[in-house]
């Protein structure tokens, strides 16, 4: 069935997708969504319709031909959710080469954020690893100068005292 109806199966592929897709007007009104969007902005296909993008993305411009091909932005759901996401557009133009909308592929950046924070996290720690490292160095190498010393001063007051105890017996003999 889906093969005699193009539309149908269009759809069916476009709900399979992990990333929102949408498809707006000239004006910003969405046009159509897929399943993925519909999940990011945590409602059904009917709130969606014929709505303003710019209600779930607030920042974004309004021309919708001066907007970037990728650019990161962050989407508002009906829930009050706010969602890292990263938006990569296309023109559409009609088949007399008049621009008519624009589609969005809609991705999802919260694992990438996550990610990028424990990439920090971790970078953080290896430079503290790395000057704790460096300061036990230059707390380990005077202790061991220390040590040093002071053991080549017990060598030569056990030489000391040997003397003094043979200098002693001699006295006692003499």
């Amino acid at each position: 069935y889906a093969l005699m109806s193009p539309g149908t199966f269009a759809k069916q592929i476009l709900d399979t997708l992990n990333d929102g897709v949408v498809m707006l007007r000239l004006n910003g009104e969405i046009r159509s969504a897929n399943a993925a969007f519909q999940r990011l902005v945590d409602t059904d296909i009917g709130a969606i319709l014929n709505s303003q993008f710019s209600r779930f993305v607030p920042e974004l411009e309004k021309d919708l031909s001066t907007l970037e091909s990728n650019f990161e932005c962050e989407l508002h759901g009906c829930s009050g959710a706010v969602t890292p996401i990263q938006i990569s557009l296309t023109q559409l133009f009609n088949p007399s080469g008049a621009f008519c909308g624009v589609a969005l592929l809609i991705r999802d950046l919260r694992e990438v954020s996550e990610l990028r924070g424990s990439l920090v996290a971790s970078d953080r720690l290896a430079t503290v690893g790395g000057l704790s490292a460096g300061i036990s160095d230059e707390i380990r190498e005077p202790i061991h100068e220390m040590r040093s010393h002071l053991e080549g001063i017990r060598m030569r007051l056990g030489a000391l005292n040997d003397a003094v105890g043979e200098c002693a017996s001699q006295e006692k003999l003499s």
